[in-house]
């Protein structure tokens, strides 16, 4: 999702974020601070948030807190949804959220430690890395391997994580790749398709908790060898068992 029809007129969005709290999704009029709702089938504008200045990149808690940012800044903007209250998280830094005029980089919030990570560029010969932000104290930790991030690349387009807390990014370019957040190596996973922007929301805070348990149970031969060189057909059960460990029944 690039842009919307609003009444006859072409409207770009960027810094696209998922709210677990309403099941929407948000996003912000490029160069400007109008925040729009999207649903299914509609949006609703919401109108200009006071307050907010050109971001380029979002994320969202399960609180329906929205963090958003913009590139090469040193502040994140905390917008609550529900009361549309807007505060601003200094950083002791600037740091690269991406460049809003060529690429749609992004942040995303880890469900797991509740902290914020973004990245600007992977470089399969690079160092790559990730910049983890304390939004609670606006304290930034560089996860680079050798404590640098690299600084040219393919654009990282779209970063999210999932449920179990682990981070995926896709590059404008086409790359698919998997972050360490304890570290900031990365993994290259995959191949997507390319885009010239490209945007990103993490779905990480469903409803519903489950602990999944898979056990092996006593292998049983099913046909033996009957030779040297005949295969031996086992058969292995497993049991796998699901508990609802969330507040939906």
């Amino acid at each position: 999702l690039y842009s919307l029809d609003r009444n006859g007129v072409n409207v770009p969005l960027n810094a696209l974020s998922y709210n677990a709290a309403d099941g929407y999704l948000y996003a912000v009029q490029v160069g400007g601070n109008r925040l729009f709702r999207l649903g299914l089938d509609s949006y609703q504008d919401l109108g200009p948030v006071a307050g907010l200045s050109t971001v380029n990149s979002a994320s969202a808690d399960a609180a329906g807190v929205l963090y958003l940012a913009n590139d090469n800044t040193n502040q994140l903007f905390r917008f609550v949804v529900a009361t549309r209250t807007i505060t601003t998280v200094p950083l002791p830094s600037n740091v690269r959220f991406g460049d809003l005029a060529a690429i749609d980089s992004v942040v995303a919030l880890n469900p797991l430690d509740g902290l914020i990570y973004t990245t600007r560029f992977y470089n399969s010969a690079g160092n790559n890395g990730l910049v983890r932000i304390d939004a609670s104290t606006g304290t930034i930790t560089t996860l680079a391997p050798s404590g640098t991030l690299t600084t040219t690349g393919q654009d990282v387009g779209a970063l999210f994580f999932d449920a179990a807390g682990t981070l995926y990014a896709a590059t404008n370019q086409g790359t698919l790749v998997l972050y360490n957040t304890a570290d900031g190596s990365v993994t290259d996973i995959g191949v997507v398709d390319g885009a010239a922007q490209a945007d990103g929301a993490s779905c990480a805070n469903p409803p519903q908790r489950l602990d999944v348990v898979r056990t092996a149970g006593q292998p049983v031969v099913v046909t033996p060898a009957t030779s040297a060189t005949t295969p031996v057909v086992i058969d292995v059960p497993f049991t796998v068992q699901l508990q609802n460990t969330g507040p939906v029944d």
